[in-house]
């Protein structure tokens, strides 16, 4: 059986000739018309693969993937809606045809109450991955540059790259984002000439290191910003999913307000469903309208029938019993998780306990890193997938104030798609890895 890690790479050792199709890209045949941006893509999913294949007897438990719980999906819910969508004469066409550009309605309004907002600041996206890439051309331009926290989601990095705006990055800190290294590159920009726009931030259950900013930083953050005159685009798709208590807004008066640099995403990928594609956006309604518009010329409009759905869904108290019910679940596999690590590994291992969100962030001895080939078939033999620390380390010009010798040996484990039994054996199978490249002394 081949592991969790098991890949053969095949590479064409056929370059192009004068007068082929196609050129050699990395040893891959593409044709010659294909933009700069799609030739410099790396193929594939949002991790690397491991170039380690290994034969184990071991089946894989999958922690790298921030996907739900198969278990806790509504699938009953959803298909009985869809089927009373259809089947109501006054809202079947509707529900198949192009809808606005804004949303539709009833959803929108059902996220302005839901997160206490004004519905003429709130546009319905297709998932949240959409509402990044709508903020970052809502704020930023080519050339322009955008601050990013120095562990990050790396899809959002590589968003602002494709489009041509430059990263650089700030550390966290315990309560967030760090303002007063912050406040110092938004000051050298005064002496640089770099024209900073926006800035990038996971504030609630961060992936990957499951930090929240506090209520002081999150003012301080937007007080900042409105000082230098740049966005923050505030990507909060974990928002819901708190155990104990839930985390500090943002002020109020920033919310959805006229002339406020916030723009806040979220999403129900996390707790319905992320093959829904519907995420939403909350801003100054007069962005949101001109968002609305330029997105027109880009996708069309958000899929009327899962809104129409999800709006059939939700009506009535039953999103809040969902999520209640969901926040106790995912809440007891994070505390399983938690236990083995610290119970199995003990000092060898400093983790974060999980607040909220998908995910666990932990350190492990400095020789046990992801540059070692050693360590990498160790866990590919045990069957396990954490995501390395350096993933999440963006593609930044300038690290400001945080070296990053520490990513190779932290990971991101998640304890979310697998079933709470298998999380209690991923200690063991770490502990295991562990011991098998442990140097000698």
């Amino acid at each position: 059986m081949t592991g969790a890690y098991g890949m053969i790479h095949v590479q064409s050792d056929i370059g192009r000739k004068q007068g082929d199709a196609c050129d050699s890209i990395t040893g891959l045949g593409v044709p010659r018309w294909l933009s700069r941006v799609c030739t410099t893509v790396e193929e594939g999913g949002v991790f690397p693969v491991s170039d380690v294949t290994v034969e184990t007897s071991k089946p894989p438990i999958d922690i790298a993937a921030g996907i739900p719980d198969p278990t806790q999906l509504a699938y009953r819910q959803i298909r009985q809606a869809i089927s009373q969508v259809l089947g109501d004469k006054a809202r079947a066409f509707s529900a198949l045809s192009y809808g606005d550009p804004l949303g539709e309605r009833s959803l929108r309004e059902w996220v302005a109450g839901f997160r206490n907002v004004d519905v003429d600041s709130v546009i319905i996206t297709n998932g949240a991955m959409e509402a990044i890439f709508l903020s970052a051309i809502a704020t930023l331009d080519p050339g322009d540059t955008v601050i990013v926290e120095h562990r990050s989601f790396p899809q959002a990095a590589r968003i602002f790259s494709r489009l041509g705006m430059r990263l650089r990055s700030v550390p966290l800190t315990p309560q967030g984002v760090d303002i007063e290294v912050l406040n110092r590159l938004l000051e050298s920009q005064r002496v640089d000439g770099n024209r900073i726009k926006a800035i990038y931030t996971i504030p609630n259950f961060q992936n990957p290191t499951g930090i929240s900013a506090s209520a002081d930083t999150k003012r301080k953050l937007l007080e900042l910003a409105e000082h230098h005159g740049i966005a923050v685009i505030a990507d909060d798709p974990y928002h819901d999913l708190w155990f104990s208590q839930p985390p500090a807004e943002f002020p109020g008066e920033y919310r959805g307000t006229s002339g406020s640099p916030l723009l806040e995403i979220g999403s129900f990928s996390k707790w319905l469903g992320p093959g829904l594609r519907v995420g939403w956006l909350i801003a100054d309604s007069a962005a949101v309208r001109k968002i609305a518009g330029y997105r027109l010329g880009v996708d069309g409009g958000p899929a009327t029938l899962t809104q129409y759905a999800l709006s059939q869904v939700l009506q009535g108290s039953w999103g809040n019993q969902w999520l209640a019910a969901e926040r106790r679940f995912y809440a007891e596999k994070a505390k399983a998780l938690l236990e083995t690590l610290q119970c199995r590994l003990g000092e060898e291992i400093d983790v974060l306990p999980p607040q909220g969100g998908y995910f666990l962030w932990a350190r492990l001895p400095e020789w046990f890193n992801s540059s070692a080939a050693s360590v990498r078939r160790a866990l590919a033999i045990q069957g396990i997938n954490p995501v390395w620390g350096n993933v999440f380390t963006p593609p930044s010009e300038i690290d400001v104030g945080q070296p990053d010798d520490d990513a190779r040996h932290c990971m991101r484990l998640s304890f979310a798609h697998v079933s709470k039994n298998r999380l209690e054996q991923v200690a063991d199978r770490l502990r295991d890895a562990l011991d098998e490249v442990r140097p000698s002394h």
